[in-house]
């Protein structure tokens, strides 16, 4: 006999059919499941609200010009105008490959804060592009 049944019992008796005790605990087996089911769901519903809330209250990262990584990524696209006209469609992928080159190539040995350079790349790439 499990708690369930001695949970029932009393309220059992001997005035209860066999056939009517199992409705009585497929159905308060069934009133746990659900309790244990809507607990689950709004536990999932409060975590989903404070990550929302915690991803709108962030604010958003902002590159800094004074560091040598933006001066980087600005000397990079300058150094690429230099060669030759620029024809670029979109800067953040330009500038991405950009730095992939500067690091492959060793003309940068190091770059502290890949999103810096990018930054700085693309800030000096809006200055360049209408020039072109």
């Amino acid at each position: 006999m499990d708690l369930l049944d001695t949970a029932l019992a009393p309220l059992i008796g001997n005035t209860v059919s066999w056939g009517r005790y199992e409705c009585l605990r497929r159905a308060a087996r069934h009133d746990r499941r659900t309790m244990v089911s809507v607990s689950r769901n709004r536990i999932l519903t409060l975590l989903l609200a404070f990550a929302a809330a915690v991803i709108a209250l962030t604010p958003a990262a902002q590159a800094d010009p004074g560091s040598p990584s933006y001066n980087q990524g600005k000397q990079a696209i300058d150094d690429a105008a230099h060669q030759g006209p620029l024809h670029v469609t979109d800067l953040t992928r330009y500038c991405n490959t950009l730095l992939g080159f500067e690091l492959k190539s060793g003309q940068v040995a190091r770059v502290d804060s890949p999103p810096d350079f990018i930054a700085g790349c693309q800030d000096e790439g809006r200055v360049l592009l209408p020039s072109n």
